[in-house]
């Protein structure tokens, strides 16, 4: 079966970044018909409109790639764009590529053969166990029905970190497997510091102080205190040393978030 594969990229002021990332990807694309790249610029001001409209649109007059723009945005918010870009999105597969990330040569064949060959998964960069090489994280890919099923990704979740984590988790206690790609080839990015990472969003500018309380062996307390004056507060339970020891019953849930 040739799943149709939509790689779904957002972007606020990171045109430069895009620029090396994205007509590359779509070139190392180029055998696999049955792919489409989405892009959705989240009201960016760094001439990324202007960008796509002199450089790309060969590729939207061709059909491989659809953009969006919304101009609603003050900062840069990881699962409200995310589900925006797949909720746009046509694929039978969802996959989320980062704007500073390179796809590989013939990423989207590999990403079919896997779903073909592996039923009820999810394939991503996360838990990829290394010893020299600096993890790289940034694709995450999952068929559109498990997307719907879990409902998205988590938009409680506002600040820089824990989004693909918290949406992996629940992907797997609906059943999924988490496939790692381990192939170098498909794990490329450009490197940049984070600075540059987290200029957009409202995470560590707005942040106060961090505070910890520690539960138990699998449980931990986070209270992020604003400048505001507001606070998040946040339950983080380990689910592989909470299902490995004797605690009170739990939700199981990788992260339960209450927001005032």
């Amino acid at each position: 079966m040739n799943f149709k594969i939509s790689f779904c990229t957002t972007c606020m002021n990171r045109v430069e970044h895009l620029k090396e990332t994205l007509p590359q990807n779509i070139l190392a694309n180029k055998n696999y018909k049955n792919v489409e790249f989405v892009l959705l610029d989240y009201n960016s001001s760094d001439g990324l409109k202007n960008y796509v409209k002199s450089e790309l649109a060969q590729y939207i007059t061709a059909g491989k790639l659809s953009y969006y723009r919304t101009d609603e945005p003050v900062k840069y918010n990881m699962s409200h764009s995310r589900n925006m870009v797949f909720n746009l999105a046509n694929g039978d597969i969802l996959c989320n590529i980062d704007a500073d990330n390179f796809t590989g040569e013939g990423f989207a064949n590999y990403i079919n053969k896997t779903f073909n060959d592996k039923e009820e998964i999810v394939l991503s960069t996360h838990q990829r166990i290394e010893k020299k090489k600096k993890r790289r994280i940034g694709k995450n890919m999952c068929e559109e029905k498990d997307f719907l099923a879990v409902n998205g990704y988590d938009e409680s979740m506002i600040y820089y970190g824990f989004d693909d984590y918290d949406f992996l988790n629940r992907l797997q206690l609906n059943g999924l497997k988490n496939e790692p790609i381990e192939n170098d080839r498909y794990l490329s990015a450009i490197s940049h510091s984070n600075e540059s990472r987290m200029a957009n969003s409202g995470g560590v500018n707005d942040l106060e102080k961090l505070l910890i309380a520690h539960i138990n062996p699998a449980t931990s307390v986070l209270c992020l205190l604003l400048k505001d004056g507001s606070y998040s507060k946040a339950t983080i339970i380990n689910n592989r040393i909470h299902n490995g020891i004797c605690l009170p019953t739990e939700t199981k849930k990788h992260y339960i978030i209450n927001i005032r």
